[in-house]
């Protein structure tokens, strides 16, 4: 597999912000750009995206837990 980072980036944000289903979120760039991505490869492209936004995450957290009030 290998899609570029705006494609990953928009198949992250379809599942994370839009929270469209997998198969949904497969149907788009095919519907947009004529671009086939299975539903194996969402997953695989979202599950990277988790592991990479990790240390960010964890990061914000402990900041947040640093201020009087959010």
């Amino acid at each position: 597999m290998s899609y570029g980072p705006r494609v990953r980036a928009v198949v992250a944000y379809l599942l994370g912000r839009q929270h469209i289903p997998c198969r949904r979120a497969a149907e788009t760039p095919a519907d947009l750009f004529g671009l086939s991505i299975s539903t194996g490869a969402i997953d695989s492209i979202y599950s990277d995206a988790s592991r990479r936004l990790r240390g960010f995450i964890a990061a914000l957290v402990a900041y947040l837990r640093t201020l009087p009030v959010l």
